[in-house]
């Protein structure tokens, strides 16, 4: 990003999570940004997620290990935490025998204190950031809150950032009865947090459908998006604007009134306070998918399920 060597197929690859560098969106943001800062600005590109897209260890293991005094053991850990790629490491770490997870979980915990110890920040994240995977892979789900932890972070050492991730982490209020990533970052810096969320009125919807307990266990479906009379995108639908952006600060009381909440995946998203949960709303007519993005899907939940 900051013009040292590299190439962008690596640097999006593989430091990108959830496929997201795989797509020609992300990697013309990429370039942009690395032009950008040839012209005498700093940009900087930070990740605040899980590792491994919420659900393989062995990548934040790789790094601790790499920035810490080695010790007795380490191979054996950096061998155990190596689940394989996200889809593949989920169903494993589902499958390990309890003994096993607890072992790799009090390491987990060791290393929080090895990295903490030797004053490494990055080893430290990366180990926190397994503590809470290992939690996420128990039911516990602090994932939020690790990502607003790691906004924090962030915000010590840039003046100002820009989030990108999905309508319900950003959204202000609780989700499902939890604090969201929004949320958390309100409470704390109030008024500096802007919440601008997206949505879109018509074209393909990715439906994911859960076909039992186990990790990637999905049916994976692509339909056309039916909106109900009161999701918001069909309020903003009928401005008739190919794009529209509502700052909701000071807007009517009455703007989105009917409106009760948004669409995701398929199903609907209900939110009865839009404008306590945004502070604006970008809203496409018609959106598509990103090229590859369900064969890609496909392969992960294939995998998963061993058929390849």
């Amino acid at each position: 990003m900051r013009g040292g060597p590299g190439d962008l197929d690596t640097a999006a690859g593989h430091g990108i999570t959830y496929r997201f560098g795989e797509r020609a969106e992300t990697r013309a943001q990429l370039r942009w940004m690395r032009q950008w800062n040839t012209t005498g600005h700093r940009l900087a590109f930070h990740g605040m997620d899980l590792p491994g897209s919420s659900a393989a260890p062995g990548p934040a293991v790789r790094t601790c290990l790499h920035r810490l005094p080695a010790r007795d053991g380490d191979a054996d850990l950096a061998a155990a935490a190596d689940l394989g790629p996200p889809p593949l490491a989920a169903r494993r770490w589902a499958e390990l025998p309890r003994h096993d997870r607890t072992r790799l979980t009090a390491a987990f915990t060791d290393l929080v204190r090895r990295a903490a110890d030797h004053g490494d920040e990055i080893a430290l994240r990366c180990a926190r950031s397994l503590c809470a995977l290992a939690d996420l892979a128990c039911g516990v789900n602090r994932r939020d809150e690790f990502m607003a932890d790691s906004v924090r972070w962030i915000l010590d050492r840039e003046d100002r950032i820009v989030l990108s991730a999905h309508n319900g982490h950003l959204q202000r209020s609780p989700r499902a009865g939890q604090a969201t990533l929004g949320g958390l970052l309100a409470e704390e810096l109030g008024e500096e947090v802007v919440v601008i969320g997206t949505t879109y009125g018509s074209g393909p919807e990715l439906r994911i459908t859960p076909r039992s307990h186990r990790p990637y266990d999905w049916d994976v479906a692509v339909r056309r998006r039916r909106l109900e009379p009161t999701d918001v995108e069909a309020v903003l639908d009928a401005s008739g604007l190919p794009v529209s952006l509502v700052d909701l600060r000071g807007a009517p009381a009455d703007l989105l009134a009917p409106a009760r909440g948004w669409r995701a995946q398929g199903g609907r998203v209900p939110l009865d306070d839009i404008p306590a949960a945004f502070d604006a709303l970008i809203h496409v007519q018609r959106a598509d998918l990103a090229h590859g993005v369900v064969d890609a899907l496909r392969a992960d939940v294939a995998t998963a399920r061993g058929d390849r």
